[in-house]
């Protein structure tokens, strides 16, 4: 169960989920492009290119485009 007022996070390569994986617990009220910069910091742009970022909730899933990262918040419950 996840604590209230936090946002679990999950960051993976797509290709080995378990190489570099990274777990973390924010809070409430980031932004998309504020959780990963602080899931993956010093990463390059370039790499960014690549990523992919879902937000998960017992309604469903949904990718946000990179174009919104710095718009989207996710909502209490939800999973990124």
């Amino acid at each position: 169960m996840t604590q209230m007022g936090m946002i679990p996070v999950l960051a993976a390569s797509q290709f080995d989920p378990g190489a570099g994986r990274v777990e973390l617990t924010l809070p409430e009220g980031l932004t998309v492009a504020q959780i990963v910069r602080q899931a993956l910091p010093g990463v390059s742009a370039e790499d960014l290119k690549h990523a992919r970022v879902a937000l998960v909730s017992p309604a469903g899933s949904s990718l946000v485009a990179p174009a919104l990262w710095h718009a989207v918040r996710p909502k209490p419950g939800a999973h990124v």
